[in-house]
């Protein structure tokens, strides 16, 4: 189940949280991020944490 998205970065990017749903607390248990491009497409890399995905995006960019 897709959580949250954040705008990241100066060309488009996002990052989503991925999960599961807590049946007792109907709250997202969040298991790593994702990083959707420019263009909408989900990435197939996951990270662990959101920094992680905001160095992903952050290293993209500088490469570009």
């Amino acid at each position: 189940m897709i959580g949250n998205a954040y705008a990241w970065g100066q060309t488009g990017f996002s990052i989503v949280e991925e999960g599961e749903l807590d049946a007792a607390t109907l709250s997202l248990r969040i298991e790593h991020y994702r990083v959707v491009n420019r263009k909408g497409e989900m990435l197939e890399d996951t990270f662990a944490t959101i920094e992680a995905a905001r160095e992903f995006i952050d290293k993209t960019e500088k490469e570009a």
